[in-house]
């Protein structure tokens, strides 16, 4: 079934020159329910870095101005709930809802101007003076100081971790106890997360690694070539290696690194890959040119490619699944996987998109921009929640709880804060 409650809700939002009113469109949804819902689920998307994560929760009813601020360009950050600015040496926390501080914290040590960055829980300032890049590390939730650097041109960025900080120093990485704010181990190797897995490159062997969290060591090595894609599960290491006319896939033992299979993307191409697990499963690789999902215990394809916009993958009460936007249609289908394979597209619910949009997630449902209007189209039947108009610039949208902020992607800018009744 092909939703067309998208130019439903575009002629409402254009003609009333305002916002659309609570209900956009009459048509029903594949579930049968008329116009908005009094409740949203839930929803996932998989993170290319994060692995799956619940965004900030979708606005019910259309959203309106709330509040405004002046800010700097790189002088704040916005992600998920918190909605952090600094001005001089003071740094605040905004609550999303009023703007009000939540908490605010005077930053001694750095030089100004100070730069600001929100990295899962915690805020991270710098100084971007060219000749002293020091660094204080905050709790983002009252604004406690964990951690702080000397000026350094090479320190940063920090990745943190329910226990750990670690932060990037040169070619290293420096891993810090966030209860005691004291530093574990130090390691030659710029670590990465994949979901509680801590790995990287040893440039010097030319080979992955992966380490133990609580001293640093390296726990195995196996080859490592530019352009490599990983992505773990709670038993695997998965390496993609890009090719001139073809891809490579290699798991390896997580507790081993001794190597479990290979398969070969026999005349697949891949221009920007991205290498994520579904489940422990399934991994998908994904490309502006093809996705491929594959069975992880042995590395074959569960379903033909499909060409289009790359897609995203939503996770709702259990279920994955893939948005992908085929020709002007945005196709939801259940991700294949292992234990259930799917071959055909007839059974997804559709929709009808416009020529040129642009897509954030929220939980309950995607926001999509077209021009001057915002739009929530409601996950997993891709009904119409709300339209509203909104000015038309090129200004970055961000999903906040209840709603969303638009702000320049660069420059200096003003945080615009929209929010749900």
């Amino acid at each position: 079934m092909t939703r067309s409650w998208l130019a439903a809700v575009l002629a409402v939002v254009t003609l009333a020159g305002c916002a659309a009113p609570d209900r956009p469109s009459t048509v029903r949804t594949p579930t049968g329910t008329p116009g908005p819902l009094a409740s949203l689920p839930t929803t996932q998307f998989l993170d290319p870095d994060r692995g799956w994560i619940t965004p900030p929760a979708a606005a019910l009813r259309a959203p309106a101005e709330r509040w405004r601020i002046p800010v700097r360009a790189g002088q704040y950050a916005v992600r998920d709930h918190l909605v952090v600015v600094a001005d001089g040496d003071s740094v605040r926390r905004l609550d999303a809802a009023t703007g009000k501080p939540v908490w605010q914290a005077r930053i001694t040590g750095l030089r100004l101007p100070l730069a600001v960055a929100v990295e899962a829980d915690v805020v991270v300032l710098t100084s971007t003076d060219p000749t002293d890049h020091g660094m204080v590390v905050l709790t983002g939730g009252n604004g406690v100081e964990l951690w702080r650097a000397p000026g350094s041109p090479s320190v940063g960025p920090v990745v943190a971790t329910e226990t750990l900080l670690l932060v990037a120093v040169g070619e290293g990485t420096i891993a810090i106890d966030r209860s005691t704010s004291k530093e574990l181990w130090r390691s030659p190797v710029r670590v990465r997360l994949s979901g509680t897995v801590l790995y990287g490159v040893d440039t010097a062997r030319q080979s992955w690694v992966v380490l133990d969290p609580a001293t640093g060591a390296i726990r195995w090595r196996v080859p490592y070539t530019e352009d490599d894609q990983v992505t773990t599960t709670k038993w695997l290491f998965v390496v993609l290696v890009p090719g001139r006319e073809s891809y490579a896939l290699t798991s390896y033992s997580l507790s081993t690194g001794a190597q479990q299979w290979r398969s070969t993307g026999r005349g697949r191409k891949l221009t920007e890959p991205r290498l994520m697990t579904v489940d422990e499963t399934t991994v998908v690789v994904l490309d502006p040119v093809m996705v491929d999902f594959l069975d992880v215990g042995r590395g074959t394809s569960l379903r033909p490619d499909l060409t289009g916009r790359t897609p995203v993958l939503v996770r709702v009460a259990g279920s994955a699944y893939f948005a992908q936007d085929i020709a002007r249609t945005l196709n939801l289908c259940k991700t294949p996987t292992a234990a259930s394979p799917s071959t055909s597209t007839a059974a997804c619910p559709t929709a009808s998109m416009p020529a040129k949009y642009t897509a954030v997630e929220a939980s309950g449902a995607r926001y999509l921009r077209t021009g001057d209007n915002v739009m929530a189209m409601r996950l997993p039947d891709l009904g119409a929640q709300w339209g509203i108009s909104v000015p038309a610039d090129n200004r970055v949208l961000t999903p906040i709880p209840n709603g969303f902020v638009l702000h320049e992607a660069r420059g200096d800018t003003e945080l615009v804060v929209y929010l749900g009744a």
